[in-house]
């Protein structure tokens, strides 16, 4: 791993003041606060500054996630929820990523470089710290010399301590040294607010992964060294043996699409009478048929798919066999069509068990499946490398993973699920749990969900083990209360949309309940 550029003072000083004012920006914005409003507008003043400082660095995938860190970040302020940061901060990594390395021309090398960012940013701020010192040019250079003692005077104490409080007679002939450090550390926690402190620290470490560029070398190399289409290699024949075994190959790849098509051909058949056309839901939890099945089903396409990659590794690609081809279009056909029959079983499910997130989970992943298939048959049809694969599933990984946190899951779920509540299962051990913003959609009236709770339990027996349709109903006004209570504290910085919603649905409910009350007198 190197170092991206030579050291720069003036850049490095600018860095410097930029990194040092988004850290205080961090800790303000972050000070008794949870993400909101705060978050969109810490990453926007993030890119700008990296706009600033490094725009010359700016290429197209630079350009895409910079539209994909706003749009993660406007996601956060619409519907904070956890997977919807995550995605923002993956967002975070691949901007900064291709920010750094603009020589990486795809999203999984960006990826990559990502994880290695933080040592090399924080390698190549220590280099500039030290150089800096050395400038004798710069006035804050030289303040900067002395903290070569920090880390000694730190460590002394250190041992100090140490040595105090396990050895008695050390500690008295120091008069009582713990004491006086616990007084010293009383005096700092009140002269210091050890929150905005850590918040501080955080938003240092951020702003330095941030605004440090650094590249991986090695991996910018191997990149550099990836072509997408396949040349044909011609390698040397020693009395024919070469040309034999692509023959071997071509004979076993032949023998084994054959095999394993007749036995997808009958799976499929069965599929298509089973769960296509003759499915009749018989009262079940549809476990063995959804759960099991779909996970077992989905590892036999990741094999198929593993299968071709390897047949079409090389010069295999370049041998004039149209029965091998066909063979392979019509095997990874197939393929897609099992990956749709999983998809027709979780449809299945969600018809008659209603909305989850594994669920949606599941059909986000199935779709990556068939892009992942697609990108497969075109590897095959037009000799690409493996190369062209990393390249493009990596890209739909990321745009899948923005598209589902563009989504407020939870309001769609508990709006779904209770629309459909008359012929599906509905949970409401899971309902009670979802966030704030599910409140509009689930706050029925009671007599609403008491006969619920009866279909419910007339389709599935075995209720006992769930809450009932009161216990739903009371904790239900208990979160609501407690929500109403908790934004009167909440900060601007705090704000989102989400919860600016729920604030005006209870709002206009107690005044309708005001009006109904004064209406009754």
């Amino acid at each position: 791993m190197t170092l991206l550029s030579a050291y720069n003072p003036k850049l490095v000083r600018m860095r410097f003041v930029f990194i040092l004012s988004l850290a205080l920006l961090f800790s303000y914005l972050f000070f008794d606060a949870y993400p909101g409003l705060n978050w969109l507008l810490f990453v926007l003043a993030t890119v700008v500054s990296m706009f600033f400082l490094y725009r010359d660095r700016f290429q197209r995938l630079t350009y895409v996630g910079a539209a994909g860190v706003l749009l993660s970040a406007v996601s956060v302020v619409l519907h904070p929820s956890g997977w919807t940061f995550v995605v923002s901060l993956i967002w975070c990594g691949f901007f900064v990523s291709a920010s750094s390395s603009p020589q990486l021309r795809s999203a999984f090398t960006l990826m990559l470089q990502t994880a290695a960012q933080a040592l090399l940013a924080a390698i190549n701020t220590l280099r500039d710290l030290f150089l800096f010192q050395k400038d004798s040019s710069s006035k804050l250079g030289k303040y900067l010399r002395y903290y070569y003692f920090m880390a000694p005077v730190l460590i002394i104490l250190l041992f100090v301590w140490i040595y105090s409080a396990a050895n008695p007679w050390f500690e008295s002939y120091l008069g009582n040294f713990s004491a006086y450090m616990h007084s010293f550390f009383v005096w700092v926690k009140g002269m210091v607010n050890m929150q905005w402190l850590a918040l501080f620290v955080l938003g240092l470490v951020m702003s330095v992964y941030a605004l440090t560029p650094a590249a991986w070398e090695q991996l910018q190399q191997w990149e550099s060294k990836q072509q997408e289409t396949m040349l044909r290699q011609r390698q040397p024949v020693l009395q024919g043996i070469s040309l034999m075994g692509l023959k071997h190959e071509w004979r076993s790849a032949i023998f084994l699409l054959l095999g394993l098509n007749l036995l997808l051909l009958i799976l499929n058949a069965f599929d298509l009478w089973y769960v296509w056309i003759g499915f009749e839901w018989n009262g079940d939890y549809l476990k063995q048929f959804v759960h099991e099945g779909t996970w077992l089903l989905v590892l036999s396409i990741f094999i198929s798919i593993a299968i071709t990659l390897y047949y079409y590794r090389g010069n295999l690609n370049f041998l004039h066999s149209p029965l091998l081809r066909k063979l392979t279009i019509i095997w990874i056909a197939q393929n897609g069509f099992l990956a749709l029959s999983v998809v027709r079983r979780n449809l299945y499910y969600i018809e008659y068990f209603n909305l989850a997130y594994k669920r949606i989970a599941v059909m986000f992943f199935l779709a990556l499946v068939l892009f992942g298939l697609f990108t497969v048959l075109w590897k095959v049809l037009h000799r690409k490398r493996l190369y062209y694969l990393l390249r493009t599933n990596s890209m739909a990984v990321l745009l899948v993973f923005l598209l589902s946190a563009s989504i407020s899951w939870d309001p769609f779920i508990a709006r779904y699920n209770m629309a459909h509540a008359d012929t599906a299962f509905v949970h409401f051990d899971f309902l009670i749990r979802m966030n704030f913003e599910s409140f509009p959609y689930l706050d029925l009236p009671l007599e609403r969900l008491k006969e619920i709770e009866e279909k419910r339990n007339e389709r599935f027996p075995d209720e006992a083990q769930y809450i009932s349709a009161e216990q739903f109903h009371a904790r239900l006004q208990e979160r609501m209360a407690a929500f109403a209570e908790y934004q009167d504290e909440r900060s601007w910085k705090e704000w989102n949309w989400a919860d600016h919603r729920v604030e005006q649905y209870l709002a206009d409910k107690a005044n309708m309940e005001a009006s109904e009350q004064t209406a009754m007198r």
